[in-house]
């Protein structure tokens, strides 16, 4: 039996990584501007990043105080815990306790369905433990700030948040999935609405907003600097630059998607930032909703990869042979925090 769910799990992975080039093309909604161009698919091209995110702490309908906050990263870490590079220092919480979990231990109470299944798990445990007890509650309808620096080249098929109260789940943090993918005229940005699959907490449509971006042309932020205050004009750029205005308008149900074209270069990578409004999950408060913070402010960047194929014309040869030399011994400027 264990051997059955342990080819089971190989298959899953080979699954994901195949199906990986379908999933960036496949399930969104149509789009209005800035369509991305033609580019051919490279498993290497696509990009890990820096998980950051504002999330709006929900009140409970139990009342219970939220304390806690599990950021649940799946996919595969040969490194353990140490590809995790930082984390972000929540300002009531501090540093969080993070824990890795291979697939083979993963305890088996995920849907078959769900994405993370059959895969390793990153546990980013901030605020209340067992062993960091004496924790202040979170305030209900602010925005608190959490960040995860993940290596570059790090696969990861799913990230999920819960709010917990004492270590036990009270809400779903919403989050939205970004894959970011580098083609040879600029930069294909993916926001997903990802499904949790828990019946408790059921899966609903979201509304995305306010996308946008700027390219550093003055240094490289880091996890530290990619919060959603971050002032383009401190790294060289003129301003943010909007996306897609029209999708504030556009329920995005569970599984479906939304692509963005970013024009420029590989390195930097640009800085993009969504905000996104969880409809099943806005307290029904009248007029006052419309003074609520969004349920997520996600601001992120593509961790800086080194790459093969590195003049872009889709084959790895002689040419990028040469340039690779000159770069032996170096390394990606995001593998230290």
């Amino acid at each position: 039996m264990r051997s059955f769910s342990k080819r089971r799990q190989l298959i899953q992975r080979a699954v994901v990584l195949l199906s990986s080039v379908a999933l960036l093309g496949v399930g969104s909604l149509p789009a209005k501007a800035q369509a991305p161009q033609a580019w051919p698919p490279s498993f290497k091209r696509i990009h890990t990043d820096l998980c950051n995110f504002d999330l709006r702490v929900p009140p409970t309908p139990t009342g219970l105080p939220i304390n806690d906050l599990v950021i649940v990263i799946y996919g595969f870490f040969p490194g353990k815990e140490g590809d995790v590079v930082s984390t972000y220092p929540n300002p009531i919480w501090g540093l969080p306790k993070v824990v890795y979990i291979p697939a083979v231990q993963a305890p088996g109470v995920l849907d078959p369905r769900h994405a993370g299944y059959g895969f390793d798990q990153l546990i980013v445990h901030y605020g209340w433990r067992e062993d960091n007890p004496n924790v202040r509650p979170a305030e209900a309808n602010k925005l608190m700030h959490f960040g995860v620096h993940l290596r570059p080249c790090r696969w990861h098929v799913h990230v999920e948040a819960w709010w917990t109260s004492n270590g036990q789940r009270v809400a779903r943090a919403w989050l939205c999935h970004i894959y970011k993918v580098w083609t040879p005229n600029g930069w294909v940005v993916r926001v997903t609405n990802p499904r949790a699959w828990n019946p408790e907490f059921p899966d609903g449509p979201v509304l995305l907003h306010s996308a946008q971006y700027f390219i550093p042309k003055k240094g490289l932020p880091h996890l530290e600097d990619l919060v959603s205050g971050i002032q383009p004009a401190e790294w060289g750029a003129d301003g943010w630059t909007p996306l897609r205005e029209d999708i504030v308008t556009v329920p995005l149900e569970p599984d479906q998607a939304l692509s963005f074209f970013i024009p420029g270069p590989e390195n930097p990578p640009p800085v993009f930032q969504i905000q996104m409004e969880a409809l099943s999950q806005t307290p029904e408060v009248g007029a006052a909703a419309d003074q609520l913070p969004p349920a997520a402010i996600v601001t992120d960047r593509a961790a800086v990869q080194l790459e093969a194929d590195l003049n872009g014309d889709g084959v790895v040869g002689t040419p990028d042979f040469n340039t690779l030399r000159l770069q032996f011994g170096h390394s990606s400027p995001d593998e230290v925090p």
